[in-house]
C-alpha cells in the first residue's frame, strides 16, 4: 500500500472516529405487539422503565399515550417503593399515538393527550400507590420530561426521602419539565412533608407550561426547593394546601432561589407563612407578570399570598387581589416581609386583599424593608375592628421600613408622586359577602384601568425596576406589563403627571391603551 493511500485511509478512520455518536431514539407503546426491543413503534417497549434503563446520555424516548406505572422497586419488600428511575441526559416525550416520525406530529398537551404517569388516587386492587413516581438522582446531564400528566402518588413512606416529592423527587439534578400536569399528589402533613408534586434538593429545575392542581404537602404543595434554583414560566397552581409551613405553590429553603414568570396562582391555602409562596431561603425570589388571586394563610397568618423571611424579593408587573389571612391576627393581606428581607415592588397592583390586624396589603417586620414604585395599593381591608393600625402598608417595628413613590396608596403615604385616589378599575373586585376568606362568592373583578383612572401616565419611567438600587437608563428598558404588552402607551388627552415623558408609564400592573368602557371592556 502506498504511503498516500495509507494516509488517506487513516484520515478517513480518524474522521469517522471523531464524528459524534448519534443519540438513539427509543419507543414506548403499551399496546405494541413486537419484540419489545424499543427500536421502532412496531417493536416498542410496552413499559417505560425498560426504555429508561436502555437510554444513555442524549437519547430520546417517545411515548405513545397510555397510563404507565413504575416497576422499579427500591425496597423489594415494599410495592409502594416503585419509581421510574431516570438516567442522566435522557429526554422523555409524551403525546404520541404511535407511528409518528417527528416531534411536531404529537399532541403535547397533557390535559387532552391521555399520557399519564401514575393512576387515579383511588387505590385499585393489586396496584401500588408509589411514594415517589419519578426519581432523578445525581445526574451529570440535563433530564427532560414533556407532555405528561403526573397523578396520584402519595409520599407517605417510612423515611424522609419517601415523604418528599410524590410526583418528582430530584437530588443533585438538572431537570426541565414542559407541558406537564400535576394532579392530586400528596406528602405527609408534617415538617418533613416537602413538595407534594416536586421536591428538588441541590438541583436546577425549569418549569414551562406546567399546571398544578389539588396537591397537598406539609410545605410546598406544588414545589419545594431545598437549595438550587427554580425558573417557572407560564405555570398555574390551584387548590393546593400546605398544612405545616405554608407555600401551597412554592416553598424555598436553605439557599434556594426562584424566578416565577407569567404565572397564575389561585385559591391555595398555606399554614403559618405564605398562602402561595413561602421563602425561608437566603436566596432571591423574583416574581414577574404573575397573578395571585384568592390565596389564604392560617396559623401565624403571615402573608396571604407571599411571605419572605430572608433574602431579596423583586416583584414587578404583578397582580394581587382577594388574598386573605384567615385569623383576626393576620398580617400582610398580600405580602409579608420578615427578618431583614428586602423587597422591591414595581408596577404592581395590590388591591382588595384582607388581613387581620395590620398590613392589609403589605407588612414588614424585624428589619425588613419594602421599596414600592409605580404601583397601586387600594381597597385592602382589615377584619379586626380594634386594630390601631389601619394602614394599607404597615411596619411591625422601628427596624422595618417602607419607601413608596409614584403610587396610588389609599389613605395616603409620604413620598414623591404618591396619590390618594380611587384608581378607577375596569371592574372593582368584590368579596360578595364582604369577606375574602369565604371563597364561594368572590369576584376578582378586572383591575385594568378605566380611561378615567388617575394612574394613567402618572408613574416614573426611571424607577428601580431591577431592585439593584439604580434607575433604568432608558424608558424603553421598562419590562412588559401584566398582559405582556409594551409599556409607555400615551393616552390621548391625558395630562402626564409622572416623570420621564413625553410618554409616561402608568401606575399598576397594566398599561392602559385606548379603550372604551361600556359596562366592561370592549
Amino acid at each position: 500500500m502506498s504511503f498516500r493511500i495509507w494516509t488517506s485511509a487513516l484520515a478517513l478512520v480518524l474522521a469517522l472516529a471523531a464524528e459524534p455518536t448519534r443519540a438513539a431514539l427509543l419507543f414506548v407503546d403499551a399496546d405494541a405487539q413486537g419484540n419489545d426491543s424499543g427500536e421502532s413503534w412496531e417493536h416498542a417497549f410496552t413499559d417505560l422503565q425498560p426504555a429508561l434503563d436502555a437510554a444513555t446520555d442524549g437519547d430520546e424516548i417517545w411515548v405513545a399515550c397510555a397510563t404507565y406505572l413504575p416497576t422499579e422497586l427500591r425496597d423489594p419488600a415494599d410495592p409502594n417503593s416503585a419509581s421510574f428511575i431516570v438516567r442522566s441526559g435522557v429526554s422523555v416525550f409524551g403525546g404520541f399515538v404511535g407511528g409518528e416520525t417527528a416531534l411536531a406530529q404529537r399532541d403535547p398537551d397533557p390535559n387532552f393527550n391521555g399520557c399519564a404517569l401514575g393512576a387515579s388516587i383511588i387505590p385499585k386492587a393489586g396496584l401500588p400507590q408509589p411514594y415517589n413516581l419519578v426519581v432523578v438522582n445525581a445526574v451529570d446531564a440535563a433530564v427532560q420530561f414533556d407532555g405528561f400528566s403526573v397523578i396520584g402518588a402519595r409520599a407517605v413512606g417510612p423515611d424522609e426521602a419517601t415523604q418528599r416529592g410524590a410526583g418528582f423527587h430530584l437530588s443533585r439534578a438538572t431537570v426541565s419539565l414542559r407541558n406537564m400536569r400535576f394532579d392530586d399528589l400528596r406528602t405527609i402533613g408534617g415538617g418533613t412533608g416537602l413538595g407534594g408534586a416536586i421536591f428538588a434538593d441541590r438541583s436546577q429545575l425549569e418549569l414551562e407550561d406546567v399546571r398544578f392542581s389539588n396537591c397537598v404537602a406539609g410545605r410546598g404543595a406544588a414545589v419545594a426547593m431545598e437549595s438550587g434554583r427554580l425558573l417557572a414560566t407560564r405555570v398555574s397552581a390551584s387548590g393546593g394546601s400546605a398544612s405545616f409551613g405554608g407555600g401551597a405553590f412554592l416553598v424555598m429553603r436553605s439557599s434556594a432561589s426562584a424566578e416565577v414568570v407569567d404565572a397564575r396562582i389561585e385559591d391555595n391555602v398555606g399554614n403559618n407563612r405564605g398562602g402561595a409562596i413561602s421563602n425561608e431561603s437566603s436566596g432571591s425570589l423574583t416574581i414577574r407578570r404573575s397573578t395571585f388571586l384568592g390565596n389564604r394563610v392560617g396559623g401565624e397568618h403571615l402573608g396571604a399570598a407571599v411571605y419572605s423571611g430572608r433574602g431579596n424579593v423583586l416583584i414587578e408587573n404583578s397582580v394581587f387581589v382577594g388574598n386573605a389571612t384567615l385569623g383576626t391576627n393576620g398580617r400582610g393581606g398580600a405580602i409579608s416581609l420578615n427578618n431583614g428581607a428586602n423587597a422591591t415592588i414595581t408596577n404592581s397592583t395590590i388591591a382588595h386583599n384582607q388581613a387581620g390586624t395590620s398590613g392589609s396589603a403589605v407588612f414588614a417586620n424585624l428589619g425588613a424593608s419594602a421599596l414600592i414604585q409605580n404601583s397601586i395599593i387600594f381597597g385592602n381591608l382589615l377584619t379586626n375592628p380594634e386594630s390601631p393600625d389601619a394602614g394599607q402598608i404597615s411596619l411591625g417595628d422601628e427596624a422595618a421600613s417602607a419607601s413608596v413613590a409614584f403610587s396610588i396608596v389609599e389613605g395616603g403615604f409620604g413620598g414623591d408622586g404618591n396619590v390618594d385616589a380611587d384608581p378607577q378599575f375596569g371592574i372593582a373586585p368584590s368579596p360578595g359577602d364582604g369577606d375574602w376568606r369565604t371563597i364561594a362568592d368572590n369576584d376578582f373583578g378586572d383591575v385594568r384601568l378605566s380611561n378615567l383612572s388617575p394612574a394613567i401616565d402618572a408613574g416614573n419611567n426611571f424607577a428601580d425596576i431591577d431592585g439593584d438600587g439604580e434607575s433604568t437608563l432608558l424608558a424603553a428598558d421598562l419590562p412588559l406589563d401584566a398582559d405582556r404588552k409594551p409599556r409607555l402607551f400615551d393616552m390621548p388627552d391625558v395630562l402626564d403627571t409622572g416623570v420621564g415623558g413625553p410618554r409616561v408609564v402608568d401606575m399598576g400592573a397594566y398599561e392602559t391603551t385606548n379603550r372604551i368602557f361600556v359596562g366592561g371592556f370592549e
